[in-house]
């Protein structure tokens, strides 16, 4: 008897997180403070997790072969996302890019974003020569002056265009780019 109540209470207490309105529970004062639904839907019969799966995602409905693991995981994580408020905006654009490159070409390509942090040396030897490059706080200083892109730093180097990063190996080229390599050397970016 007393474990049906604890399991009631479990049940309820899932359904408020993953409800809407006036069931939804409120937003903890910080991350750190937000209960951890995990141990709750972890005393929940595979039966109950799948309904409550279902009730959720009705539109997407439930894997054939998922489990239980899979389950939990996935209800808690949907749980915290609501009382949290998801991913931050940012990672929802590059996560839905990343779909609409999926839906258009059936792979996978996510390109990261290059952060050097201020005072990191590229170096990089063109021609013989060897050049050194400073990162700035916004800027790239290169033998005494500054540029505002690690491009027009290749492009002084070289004489021709390129793409900054790519020049100083920060950046891989794919194949197809490097096939539009010009005669003298350079790559459009």
């Amino acid at each position: 008897m007393v474990e049906k109540a604890v399991r009631v209470s479990v049940k309820d207490q899932i359904k408020s997180g993953l409800g809407s309105g006036p069931h939804r529970l409120s937003l903890p004062a910080s991350p750190a403070s937000a209960p951890d639904p995990t141990e709750a839907l972890e005393q929940l019969p595979t039966s109950e997790l799948k309904h409550l799966w279902s009730e959720r995602w009705k539109s997407s409905g439930l894997p054939k072969r998922v489990s239980r693991e899979l389950l939990v995981l996935g209800l808690a994580y949907d749980q915290q996302a609501q009382m949290l408020g998801g991913l931050p905006k940012e990672a929802q654009r590059r996560l839905e890019t990343v779909i609409a490159g999926l839906e258009r070409t059936g792979k996978i390509d996510i390109e990261v974003p290059i952060r050097i942090k201020p005072g990191t040396r590229l170096v990089r030897e063109w021609q013989g020569e060897r050049h050194e490059v400073t990162v700035l706080e916004k800027r790239f200083a290169y033998r005494g002056r500054q540029f505002d892109s690690l491009s027009e730093v290749a492009r002084e180097i070289t004489g021709t265009r390129w793409s900054g990063p790519v020049f100083f190996g920060l950046k891989k080229v794919s194949r197809s780019r490097r096939d539009k390599v010009s005669a003298d050397g350079g790559i459009d970016a």
